[in-house]
């Protein structure tokens, strides 16, 4: 057999592949041939789409499952046994590993980035032998001694992750945030900020990171913290589903102390009366572990709730995860969790291909085109003087808010239309994300003019998934029209299908779904319009007393209460115990009108 006829795949099968099993790699556990690493940026050219090429590893080497160690990356023949290097050089990189491989079938080229600190002849580079290839210990023992870890902390960084059974296995960035987390803790550190942008897989990582650290018993009792109901709920029902039993959501100002796992609206667990902090009802010790959802919207203040929780459960580990870290003078993740332990960003996401490109459309005003300079001495509306300079883009929203300029955005239709692509008679429809219903600054000043200045009538609120691939965030269509102010807003939840439980790119949404909005809508006038379980109206007083958020939980909706399995054995014998002292006494009074015979 001449190996130079030999394909790259042939080369793998017949020389890597045998060479890794010789050395006691476990080829169902540790060693992943052609391991996924991105999907490939997505291309738009005009309506059109495709996918650049994506990035895959030929081998990726783990000591355990998802604790990646080693990228070989295999060549043919008719190149030297190093002419992969370079390529999988690039993967480590990636992979955050430190020893890296190439191959021909004649042997490796064997890269050490550690190898000054654990060899003692500290050769980077060196051949080996097809034979010569090191087991999996070998190279554990080297990385844990690089890191310094003890046997201790070894056996916390090597705990198993979660298992369905299944082949799903993280993506590389979310292998990366989880294991660096585990790792800080495991060395002491105890307050630990992860940056991944919306739609990369938050949640799903914050359960990993629970999971382990549950199972090995590192941190008993965790508390996960959100601000919006929907996202407790999805949590429990999703990516937290193997909890089981051992969780719980503190609802009704209720504190059950039997569970493990917590999940909680800061909402629910803060108020402004002392007696309605229901998490002062746990000691400061009783949680080890609290995860901050989306922690830039509130933590990040000093005098805010979510602050006032993490002070008081201070001696737990803190682990705050957002998409947006907040930074000013008065606000500050990293003031209070210290700089990411890891930063996934949006620009990182859509070059993998795991989040979809947008399209920045521009519109600007005259101050944008021109910038602004206030008149001298000139006062703003809380009485303090504006600094004497030129204001442009950069600053508008953000250090300065020129209200006349916001307010002229939300009214004038030249500027709406023209995003929304609306007709003349003024009525236009927009798709937003949850998170403008909810968002503060900027967002609220547009959803006061929407509401003052237009007729919000209608609010769709779509299930998550429904632009699947491209994002599984959930999202809304916002429908108003001229002549405002706004009296009432109806809320409609779209419902997933029977037998659906998302969307996907094999089940999308159809237009068919939406003959059940057609058939409440109440034709051009909206008349006729009924609450039903999916639909509902809010007063524009009420919104404006939330602060304009938009973020309204279906009434219809039946919240299930599960309660602790132990609390109700002891309810249920109480019951018991009542009926027998029922049956006795009866049992008295008609011996006794029988003259006491039974």
């Amino acid at each position: 057999m001449n190996k130079k006829q030999l394909s790259e795949r042939d080369i793998c099968t017949k020389y890597i592949t045998p060479a890794l099993e010789n050395a006691g790699w476990d080829l169902t556990t540790q060693v992943r041939e052609e391991f996924p690493l991105t999907r490939g940026r997505i291309i738009v050219r005009g309506k059109l789409h495709t996918r650049a090429r994506h990035k895959r590893a030929d081998y990726v080497l783990f000591y355990k499952p998802n604790i990646p160690i080693a990228v070989i990356e295999a060549k043919d023949n008719n190149h030297t046994v190093g002419d992969g290097m370079q390529q999988a050089l690039g993967y480590a990189d990636m992979l955050h590993v430190p020893f890296v491989f190439s191959s021909n079938g004649d042997g490796f080229l064997f890269h050490n980035r550690i190898a000054a600190d654990v060899t003692d002849d500290g050769i980077v580079e060196r051949e080996l032998a097809l034979h010569q290839f090191p087991d999996a210990e070998t190279l554990w023992q080297w990385w844990t001694q690089y890191r310094g870890l003890d046997d201790k902390q070894n056996a916390l960084v090597t705990q198993d992750y979660f298992s369905d059974g299944s082949d799903k296995t993280p993506r590389y960035y979310q292998l990366l945030a989880i294991n660096k987390t585990i790792e800080a803790i495991a060395r002491g550190r105890n307050r630990i900020l992860l940056v991944m942008a919306t739609g990369t897989g938050k949640t799903f990582t914050a359960f990993q990171i629970i999971w382990r650290l549950w199972k090995s018993r590192a941190k008993k009792r965790i508390l996960f913290l959100a601000d919006r109901n929907i996202l407790v709920d999805q949590t429990m029902t999703n990516d937290f589903k193997p909890f089981g039993s051992a969780m719980t959501k503190i609802q009704k100002r209720q504190a059950n102390k039997s569970y493990e796992i917590y999940l909680s609206l800061y909402q629910a667990v803060t108020g402004n009366e002392e007696e309605k902090n229901i998490y002062r009802q746990f000691s400061s010790d009783f949680f080890d572990l609290i995860i901050i959802d989306e922690c830039h919207r509130g933590s990040a203040a000093a005098d805010s709730a979510w602050r006032e929780i993490l002070e008081y459960f201070t001696s737990a580990t803190q682990i705050g995860l957002t998409a947006t870290p907040r930074e000013t003078k008065e606000i500050s993740n990293i003031d209070y969790f210290g700089d990411p332990i890891y930063t996934y960003s949006l620009r990182q996401g859509i070059d993998d291909g795991f989040l979809a490109p947008y399209k920045v459309v521009r519109i600007d005003l005259d101050r944008d085109l021109t910038g602004w300079r206030p008149d001298k001495g000139m006062i703003d509306k809380y009485g303090h003087e504006v600094e004497d300079r030129i204001y442009n883009q950069k600053d508008f929203d953000r250090t300065l808010v020129l209200e006349q300029r916001t307010r002229l955005v939300a009214q004038n239709s030249k500027y709406v239309m023209r995003i929304t692509g609306d007709n003349e008679e003024g009525k236009a429809a927009v798709v937003l994300p949850d998170g403008f219903l909810f968002g503060e600054g900027t967002k609220t000043n547009l959803k006061r003019e929407l509401l003052e200045e237009f007729n919000l009538h209608t609010i769709v609120r779509l299930p998550k998934g429904v632009f699947s691939p491209y994002t599984s965030i959930a999202t809304n269509i916002l429908f108003f029209e001229k002549g405002g102010p706004t009296e009432e807003v109806w809320f409609f939840t779209h419902p997933y299908p029977d037998g659906y439980k998302s969307y996907s790119r094999s089940k999308p949404l159809t237009i068919a779904e939406f003959d059940r909005e057609k058939g409440w809508w109440g034709g051009a006038e909206r008349t006729g319009r009924k609450t039903t379980e999916h639909a509902w109206k809010v007063s524009a007083g009420e919104l404006a007393e939330r602060n304009y958020n938009l973020d309204c939980k279906n009434p219809h909706e039946v919240e299930v209460n599960h309660r602790d399995p132990q609390e109700l054995m002891v309810e249920y014998k109480g019951i018991v115990k009542q009926l027998d002292a029922a049956q006795q006494a009866l049992k008295s009074e008609l011996m006794a009108c029988l003259g006491g015979k039974a």
